[in-house]
């Protein structure tokens, strides 16, 4: 189950002419190539977050989880279908390491997902998380 819609994943490419290098012979964009770039990205996030989580998450209440994992999924699922294109922008590489470096720590256990808030955020694939869990101090480098 993907976290965001197909219709959602083509409109993140300015314009058609982009879509094309995905798209099938007529020029319109081939939704089972975008279909298998959501689910890709989708299955990528449940990887990471299944150590901690029944995944798939339910998202069905909307809310701040809603908003992040959708951003997530774009965002990988864009990064997938972007080298068909010849075209990986600066950006949207920043916005995918990003994206995998919150899932990783999220799988290590070192940040937590948004479960229960129905705060609605906007946030376009770029992710800021927080603990107040001390990760690293002085005491832990001083053998480095």
């Amino acid at each position: 189950m993907a976290y965001c819609t197909t219709a959602e994943l083509v409109s993140r490419f300015e314009s058609s002419a982009e879509a094309t290098h995905v798209s099938d012979a007529t020029g319109t964009p081939n939704l089972t190539i975008f279909a298998e770039a959501a689910d890709w990205g989708s299955g990528t996030i449940d990887m990471y977050l299944a150590p901690k989580y029944e995944t798939p998450i339910d998202v069905s209440g909307g809310g701040q989880l809603s908003t992040l994992l959708k951003g997530w999924n774009l965002t990988l699922g864009e990064w997938w279908l972007r080298p068909r294109t010849d075209v990986v922008p600066a950006a949207l590489e920043n916005q995918y390491q990003e994206c995998m470096k919150a899932l990783r720590d999220i799988g290590k256990g070192l940040a937590e997902l948004p479960i229960g808030s129905t705060d609605e955020v906007t946030i376009d694939a770029v992710v800021v998380y927080e603990s107040d869990e001390t990760i690293f101090d002085r005491s832990d480098v001083s053998s480095l």
